[in-house]
């Protein structure tokens, strides 16, 4: 059996894999979205108004000082160390509800190291990293920033697939939660989702840029912050392969931010991309995909 193969092959059908009817209607419409998000991202690029209707422009706030970034980043690696460390046996003993207690203790290890990043870098609370009041608008211009990322992620994806399988000559490995999500019980996997959802991309927002972003931005401009802010992004969700992708939503999430001064733009595109990954892997269950 080739590596791409199926293990749902039909020898009826030359060993090709059986398509169902839900497992086409899902290409489809990935593949509209894609295609939209393309035709968006052409025009937003050729239309200064549409930009400014979809993205308007919103004044950034006075983010951590380098030191203060620093502080919060080490503060970060440090912790994540400390609790993987301590908690490892512990939570694992605890079978799927530890892996989902894993991933709360992750996120409050984020918001500490923010907490320092504030607290130690002269910036003023929350508000000055872009978490003010949330307006409606901003759902708009998080799910228009959505769809114009959508297809460069992917296609960022294929790129890593496509010279993995090159070089390794099998196809690339899942990321780590969707090889664990299969093996949870329902309630658990509920769980991991509304964390992903809701909690994730209040907290990582918050980290990546309104703290490292935000502090790099005032120092080297836009693109080497939100280059380095979406590689280091990439790399703590510990999947070398997925890692160019990931920082290519990154560099997506922070530019929305640059753009509308507003942290929840982000945070939104962010639960979007979170829920439609999680949306995907419980599809491709359902149709035995």
């Amino acid at each position: 059996m080739g590596p791409w193969a199926s293990p749902h092959a039909d020898s009826a059908t030359g060993g090709l894999p059986q398509v169902t009817t839900g497992q086409i209607l899902l290409g489809c419409a990935i593949l509209l979205v894609w295609t939209g998000g393309f035709v968006l991202t052409v025009a937003a690029v050729a239309s200064p108004r549409l930009r400014e209707r979809l993205w308007p422009d919103g004044g950034r706030g006075q983010p951590p000082s380098l030191r203060g970034a620093l502080i919060g980043a080490a503060a970060f690696l440090g912790l994540f160390i400390a609790t993987v460390a301590l908690l490892k046996e512990p939570l694992r003993a605890l079978g799927g509800w530890g892996v989902v207690a894993a991933g709360f203790v992750s996120q409050a290890v984020i918001l500490v190291a923010v907490a320092l990043s504030v607290t130690t870098g002269a910036a003023q609370g929350l508000k000055s990293l872009g978490l003010g009041g949330w307006r409606p608008r901003h759902a708009l211009s998080s799910a228009s920033a959505w769809l114009c990322s959508a297809w460069m992620v992917f296609a960022a994806a294929l790129v890593c697939f496509g010279v993995y399988y090159l070089i390794a000559r099998r196809p690339p490995p899942a990321m780590p939660v969707a090889r664990i999500l299969p093996q949870l019980s329902a309630g658990q996997q509920l769980a991991l989702g509304a964390l992903a959802v809701l909690v994730a991309p209040v907290c990582e927002e918050l980290l990546f840029r309104g703290v490292i972003f935000g502090s790099l931005r005032a120092r080297l401009g836009f693109w080497p912050a939100a280059t380095a802010s979406g590689v280091l992004f990439g790399a703590i969700h510990l999947s070398p392969v997925h890692v160019l992708p990931l920082a290519v939503l990154g560099v997506a999430l922070a530019w929305v931010y640059e753009r509308t001064g507003s942290l929840w733009t982000s945070v939104g595109l962010h639960a979007i991309q979170n829920a439609t990954v999680m949306a995907l892997f419980f599809t491709r269950s359902l149709w035995g995909g």
